[in-house]
């Protein structure tokens, strides 16, 4: 694996700003203590169990020796730069948030989705539902696009209290990130 600008086999010193988030070998069955500590704040508490949602996401078993692996040869080209792991139930989707506009080279080995056919965007029109824009004559159903697709996270698999981190970034959580720093993410 080659960084931005090396050439293969020499090391190269890294950029004051060179860092890299590694993802990976995560316990999507984990209980999630973040998830755990939000109280209610007086609002009655929904579950909602994954197994009767969409998805179940299982152990990705290669991602422990894929991460090892591009850490290894990330600390062999630049041994001065700045290496972060989550794995485990370490690796949440609040953690991830907060941690990822730290880090130029981001690396995520887990499930990603995309929704099934069914679940239907708002944007999607079909020849019976013709539109010209979004007027008040227009019907819209459907679901955002925004959540639709996402990335998964520790404790996805579990039931969890609705507005708390659930495991599940979905496009719409991701699009106000702020990445400007982030030179290069990957997701395998």
């Amino acid at each position: 694996m080659e960084f931005l600008g090396s050439e293969t086999g020499k090391k190269r010193r890294a950029p004051a700003s060179a860092s890299l988030l590694l993802v990976g070998d995560i316990d999507f069955d984990a209980e999630v203590a973040a998830a755990k500590e939000k109280p209610g704040e007086g609002f009655p508490v929904r579950k909602a169990p994954r197994s009767k949602r969409l998805f179940a996401f299982p152990r990705l078993d290669f991602t422990r020796n894929e991460i090892l692996a591009v850490a290894d040869t990330f600390e062999e080209m630049y041994p001065e730069a700045r290496l972060k792991k989550l794995r485990r139930d370490k690796a949440t989707e609040e953690v991830f948030r907060n941690d990822v506009s730290r880090h130029r080279f981001v690396h995520l080995a887990t499930h990603g989705f995309f929704a099934p056919e069914k679940l239907k965007s708002v944007l999607r029109r079909t020849e019976e539902e013709p539109s010209q824009g979004f007027g008040p004559s227009d019907n819209l159903t459907g679901w955002h696009p925004g959540l639709l697709s996402g990335i998964v996270f520790a404790g996805a698999n579990r039931e969890t209290e609705i507005e708390t981190d659930d495991g599940i970034l979905t496009a719409l959580e991701l699009a106000p990130l702020d990445l400007r720093e982030t030179e290069l993410l990957v997701r395998v």
